[in-house]
């Protein structure tokens, strides 16, 4: 498939990947890291005290509803000790390395966009979370999003040039938005645009399954979130934020085929990681219900 449209605007600055930029489905999942379930370990308070929770880390992938997710986990924690790398409160991580042990450990919840080694770098306990979304949807959702930002290059750079979404999807703008962006979130080194292969969405699993301990589907939130809460030992749940970035616009059944094929080009991989997600939701359903 050839590239077309005009040339698109340089925004990178050097590295791609997750410059902390700002930016369906089937059911919520959970996917368990390598310290075992949720459920066994020492950390996660039984008795309904988040004073005893780790550290919470929401991994923000770009367009699946962070913002709201923070919103509801600080409501969780308490808003003082939080740690934002994204919105007015926004605070480079490097700040967060920099920070003594004891000051590290009043920190209730880290959340926003952040590299990998990012979430690695987090002091122990902590407790990873994540939410995915249809890979093609949460592409249509940063296309739309971009032509509505006014002000942003990317938006002078669609709306000039009446760039289609498929142009879009192919003009390699930003890795870290285009091009299988779920599995770029769980790779230590990125590969160029359309780089991306079956090595890296094995790699991104196993990343995926050791930093993260609940991984949950933006198009289920409230069930999600519900599900998270449990897992925690959280009694008292927060009253849930409306996502605002699911709308019935966003169908894939009013796209052209051409539209189509540039969205599945640039999520092949994504797809296999979300058909993953959910299917180790399926398998802890299964193991909830069975009680």
């Amino acid at each position: 498939m050839e590239n077309s449209g005009p040339p698109a605007p340089d925004v990178r600055g050097g590295p791609v990947f997750l410059r902390f930029f700002q930016s369906g489905g089937v059911e919520k999942s959970q996917v368990l890291g390598q310290g075992g379930p949720a459920e066994s370990w020492p950390e996660s308070p039984r008795s309904g005290n988040v004073d005893n929770l780790p550290t919470l880390v929401n991994y923000h992938i770009p367009r699946t509803g962070g913002r709201s997710r923070t919103q509801f986990l600080s409501a969780v924690v308490g808003d003082q000790g939080v740690f934002n790398t994204m919105g007015q409160q926004k605070r480079d991580f490097d700040e967060y390395r920099r920070l003594p042990v004891e000051e590290k450990r009043n920190i209730r919840l880290i959340a926003g966009h952040m590299t990998l080694q990012c979430l690695k770098d987090v002091l122990q306990p902590m407790f990873g979370i994540t939410f995915v979304r249809n890979p093609l949807l949460r592409t249509i959702s940063h296309y739309n999003g971009f032509k509505s930002w006014t002000g942003h290059p990317i938006n002078f750079w669609i709306n000039k040039n009446n760039i289609t979404l498929r142009e879009f999807c192919l003009a390699g703008v930003r890795e870290d938005i285009l091009d299988n962006v779920m599995v770029r979130y769980f790779l230590d080194r990125q590969p160029g645009f359309m780089q991306i292969g079956e090595a890296h969405l094995a790699e991104a699993l196993k990343n995926m399954h050791t930093y993260i301990h609940f991984v949950g589907l933006m198009e289920f939130t409230e069930e999600s979130l519900r599900l998270l809460c449990g897992v925690l030992g959280v009694r008292d749940m927060p009253d849930i934020p409306r996502v605002g970035a699911l709308n019935q616009e966003r169908k894939l059944s009013g796209l052209d085929h051409k539209d189509r094929e540039a969205l599945f080009l640039v999520n092949k991989y994504d797809m296999l990681l979300y058909e993953h997600a959910v299917a180790q939701f399926q398998k802890f359903r299964e193991a909830k219900a069975a009680g």
